[in-house]
């Protein structure tokens, strides 16, 4: 996570990175991301959500995969970058959480809030995944 524009406090444990914002030409994703990961978790949730997404041509999160069966919605404001995801995080909940976008890297983070804690949201490319290899945890 280290690069031109990051910032790293060793002492006190705060990593910010940050990226320019360049507007995409209209019908463009403002990211190129055809095969994403979406981790969201903490804040409460039962268990950890990841699903597999993609960044459509309108800025539009599209859920590539009926797993988890939790609905999911989202997409990046083309003008400054902004994510936004609403999902399900328990029975008849839905939670809607806020982040920023790093085009220099091709990811996003960010955050939602429950009644009493919070959660993080976390949006990369996809891990490239070679048959037989074991990653580690």
């Amino acid at each position: 996570m280290h690069g031109e524009n990051s910032i790293i406090l060793r002492k006190g444990r705060v990593a910010l990175q940050g990226s320019r914002w360049t507007n995409p030409p209209p019908h463009v994703a403002a990211i190129n991301l055809p095969a994403g990961l979406l981790e969201i978790h903490g804040g409460g949730l039962p268990s950890n959500l990841n699903f597999s997404v993609s960044i459509s041509s309108n800025n539009a999160l599209l859920k590539q995969s009926n797993f988890p069966t939790n609905s999911l919605t989202g997409s990046i404001n083309a003008k400054n970058g902004q994510l936004t995801v609403t999902f399900a995080g328990g029975v008849g909940t839905k939670t809607t959480g806020t982040g920023a976008v790093l085009q220099n890297v091709t990811e996003a983070g960010g955050f939602f809030l429950q009644k009493t804690n919070a959660g993080l949201i976390f949006l990369q490319p996809s891990p490239i995944v070679t048959p037989g290899v074991v990653s580690p945890k």
